[in-house]
């Protein structure tokens, strides 16, 4: 791909409504553990928003494990029974506070292109990766959790779902579109996505992949992954947006800045 190419590429397409409403890209997509939920009153509602406020507070000033629930039932005016009641544990409260907090950033986020595009999800890569820089202390409480001894496995299970949500719908327009790979599958795409993503967030979180380096890797994760199992202009597309980003041309630091930096200021 020339830088003529790239330039005539990177030309904005504007997300469409339906893309705001399905795609994040961040740890967590917008489909979280309170998304959906009904509430009896607002006055719940507040309650349970309030206690998961004050949670990511302590979270980020002593981490996860350094906080008791007595505590922040406290910080909430609330009783300690009242977080079992809501949350039913301890690591229920953290996973659904650091879901909470995409569902603002999302929620104050606009993308310049589709969800559907490849672009589209290269900016939301970007994007959410300029947030995670913001936000670590609550990343590596995920992979904490996640990657600890003996972990409850329906806690793995909720994170590992949370995780594959934002490329859910990409995956089934992939293959409502027939632009998969023969053998291919949305379930297998969406695996193979989240657990190379996840591998690359527990290297950075642990200090074994810088900060720049990171970026660079999860895209380039991204565009193999495409380019492995997708056929067709999609596949060639990939290809070419793989040969890009291992250039470190100016094209994708150009890139970089300008979705970057929309993240920054959203």
């Amino acid at each position: 791909m020339t830088d003529d190419a790239v330039t005539t590429t990177l030309k904005a397409e504007p997300a469409t409504a339906a893309d705001e409403s399905g795609d994040g890209g961040a740890v967590f997509g917008e489909t979280s553990g309170l998304k959906g939920l009904s509430y009896k009153s607002h006055s719940i509602f507040g309650r349970r928003l309030r206690i998961l406020h004050e949670a990511r507070i302590l979270i980020e000033k002593r981490g996860h494990e350094n906080f008791t629930l007595r505590e922040l039932a406290q910080r909430a005016g609330v009783a300690q029974a009242t977080l079992y009641n809501a949350f039913g544990s301890r690591g229920n409260i953290i996973v659904s506070a650091i879901q909470q907090y995409y569902l603002d950033y999302l929620q104050g986020t606009s993308f310049e292109n589709s969800a559907f595009t490849l672009l589209g999800r290269i900016e939301r890569i970007i994007s959410a990766h300029a947030f995670n820089l913001s936000i670590r202390p609550y990343v590596s409480a995920i992979v904490a959790i996640y990657n600890a001894p003996g972990p409850d496995l329906t806690m793995r299970q909720a994170i590992f779902k949370a995780l594959t949500q934002p490329c859910r719908e990409y995956a089934d327009y992939l293959s409502a579109t027939k632009q998969f790979a023969p053998n291919l599958n949305p379930e297998m795409f969406r695996e193979h996505l989240t657990q190379s993503y996840f591998a690359l967030l527990s290297s950075w979180s642990y200090g074994e992949i810088s900060d720049d380096d990171v970026g660079e890797a999860l895209v380039e994760s991204l565009l193999m992954i495409i380019y492995g199992s997708t056929k067709g202009p999609l596949k060639r597309e990939a290809g070419e947006w793989l040969q890009v980003v291992r250039d470190r041309g100016q094209p994708w630091r150009d890139l970089k800045v300008r979705f970057g930096q929309r993240s920054i200021q959203a």
